[in-house]
């Protein structure tokens, strides 16, 4: 503006250079371009206003832009602004305060992400199946009830219990969500699967109850005859924060597995409790005979590790071989086998199984941790998203990488994955509301 007011040329490097700017009657910096002599233009379009980059003006005016076009679009933006005004780079200036809008960030649902935190030791090490174990719902389903020759249905649900060590999978059906019938199922699969040390779950309200009324329970039957084949062991509950499936995806692959099997065999037919029974058992036998590892095309290979292997040295559905008869071996040869057997299905889950782990099939990169005081909208998945509540960050939970996956909300007093709520922008330069 220096070099238009002394009549001077303007610089080559000024980014107005090709505007061929001058100054008007009120001095305002005005474009000169190419279609001067157009009839269909009116002046202010012909020779619009040069307004710098960097001017709060500038800003500004994209502020009120944005907010008349009700959070318009770039290429909207672009066409008012340049009816009157001409802004170099403004399409970088555009983006600048649409990505600080709040409004617009919220519609966006660009949920916050973390780098895929790493497997929790009892997924990575061996241990006693079921001894920490996953527990998830699965249903309602059908069932047919005969009383008399009425025929009555009811809803069933089936709990799924899975293995963190070796994917194996436990199926009970239950008739309702109660805790006393999760409780009754909890003792039928301890009976056979043995006591876990730890059990994992969402935070549903029947597995809430079930946590609370059996650590009592357990603390108390400890000291009793009873429990006393398990009264070495602890049993602890842990629940994953809320909202959050993807830190229970054992217990959910487990879930989707079981369906899968489950309507293919179904189809429309309708079971009572007692075949809805025998048909869980035929499926838990199909998913316990699944390999761990990728089957190899050699015939000559071994058979792939599978979970029946860690609970009865094999597939559930292979033929059961001839008994061996005979003073070929001795007893103790025979165990010396056995325990030899089960050392080399270890060593080979670990060399074809565990080496699988590493990849990280999403969340590949680390971003900035939420720190205390940022504020951020929680995502409802049942509510739509200019619904969402607001809250500020009142305490972060680092991993041991030091990575912040869960949060508490203040506002909102919830709990939640970092993969649930929404970053507002900070800047005090936002577009208003």
């Amino acid at each position: 503006m220096g070099c238009l007011s002394e009549k001077r040329p303007v610089s080559a490097s000024s980014p107005v250079q090709n505007l061929n700017p001058f100054m008007d009657s009120q001095g305002l910096m005005r474009a000169c371009g190419r279609v001067t002599s157009s009839e269909l233009l009116q002046y202010d379009e012909r020779h619009p206003i040069i307004l710098p980059y960097d001017c709060h003006l500038s800003r500004l005016l994209v502020q009120f832009t944005h907010r008349i076009t009700l959070h318009g679009g770039n290429q909207l933006m672009i066409r008012l602004i340049r009816a009157k005004f001409c802004i170099p780079r403004v399409r970088n200036l555009i983006k600048s305060v649409v990505y600080a809008c709040k409004v617009c960030d919220i519609h966006k649902k660009k949920l916050q992400t973390q780098l895929m935190g790493e497997l929790p030791k009892e997924r990575t090490s061996f241990s006693r199946p079921f001894t920490y174990t996953g527990v998830d719902y699965a249903g309602p389903f059908e069932i047919k009830n005969y009383t008399g020759r009425a025929c009555l249905i009811t809803k069933g649900y089936v709990l799924v219990f899975v293995c963190f060590s070796t994917k194996a999978i436990h199926l009970e059906p239950t008739s309702d969500l109660t805790t006393e019938k999760f409780l009754a199922a909890f003792a039928r699969f301890v009976s056979r699967r043995g006591c876990p040390r730890q059990v994992q779950s969402d935070n549903g309200k029947t597995f809430v109850g079930a946590a609370a009324l059996l650590s009592c329970d357990f603390l108390q039957s400890l000291k009793g005859a009873v429990t006393g084949a398990y009264s070495h062991q602890q049993l602890l509950w842990h629940f994953i924060p809320p909202g959050a499936p993807h830190m229970g995806g054992l217990w959910e692959a487990g879930v989707k597995s079981f369906k899968t099997l489950f309507y293919k065999a179904t189809a429309t037919r309708k079971y009572t409790f007692e075949e809805l029974a025998t048909l869980l058992a035929r499926i838990e036998a199909c998913l316990n005979s699944r390999p761990l590892a990728p089957m190899s095309e050699d015939p000559a290979d071994l058979m792939a590790p599978t979970p029946g292997h860690f609970l009865v040295g094999g597939p559930l559905l292979v033929t059961v071989e001839p008994e061996l008869k005979g003073d070929t071996t001795s007893i103790i040869n025979r165990w010396q086998h056995l325990k030899a057997l089960q050392q080399q299905f270890r060593l080979r889950c670990k060399e074809e199984y565990l080496k699988e782990l590493h990849k990280r099939n999403k969340w590949r990169a680390p971003t900035r941790n939420l720190r205390v005081g940022d504020m951020v909208v929680i995502k409802e998945d049942n509510l739509p998203s200019n619904e969402w509540r607001l809250g500020r960050i009142d305490a972060v939970y680092p991993g041991s990488d030091g990575h912040v996956r869960v949060i508490d909300i203040r506002t909102a007093r919830v709990k939640r994955p970092v993969a649930k709520v929404v970053l507002l922008p900070m800047d005090a330069s936002a577009c208003p509301q």
